[in-house]
């Protein structure tokens, strides 16, 4: 939070179904959501609150982590406040727990995956291995157990034969080892 407000962010909420008081002080709002029914219909709420307040423009950022999905716009469209609102993604995958230490999270993956067939955690997963990979440079070996394992291994292969054929990146694919 000291971070935030050294950089000049006034004010944090929790999102709610009750939008704060618009304040002229404010030069924008963001938002920062993982991307559900539930989260567009509260910022779209949100967004249409603020325009019954102020006459102003107000600046409304949408940063959905880790990714934007197509039904998130969807339902952001559906409650008509598309227009009001600049969305971006915000791929927070690596959390940093010291100075030379991360981990990687994501947050109910099993029953994502088992229970509802999402299969998004899988890419999330080798999106931020890749990225890894972009800016520290490629690694041997990856090892993972499990059919989940594999699949992510495969879209990260995807991943770097893409860049690749781009002529992005000259380095070669990663060597996938399956423990």
């Amino acid at each position: 939070v000291g971070s935030l407000k050294a950089r000049g962010v006034s004010r944090l909420f929790h999102l709610d179904e009750n939008a704060p008081a618009w304040s002229s002080e404010w030069k924008g709002v963001v938002y920062i959501v993982r991307p559900t029914r539930a989260n567009a219909s509260l910022v779209s709420s949100h967004v249409h609150a603020f325009a019954r307040e102020t006459a102003e423009v107000v600046d409304v950022v949408v940063a959905v982590v880790p990714r934007i999905p197509e039904s998130f716009v969807r339902y952001v469209e559906e409650a008509g406040s598309a227009a009001a609102m600049r969305i971006v993604p915000l791929a927070m995958h690596f959390v940093p727990l010291d100075t030379d230490v991360a981990v990687l999270a994501r947050e109910h993956t099993v029953r994502d995956r088992l229970a509802r067939g999402d299969p998004s955690s899988t890419f999330d997963i080798a999106l931020a291995l890749h990225l890894l990979q972009s800016q520290v440079g490629h690694y041997s070996a990856v090892r993972g157990i499990g059919a989940a394992a594999r699949r992510a291994a495969d879209v990260l292969a995807t991943l770097a034969e893409e860049e690749a054929v781009s002529g992005s990146d000259d380095k070669p694919c990663p060597v996938v080892d399956h423990a």
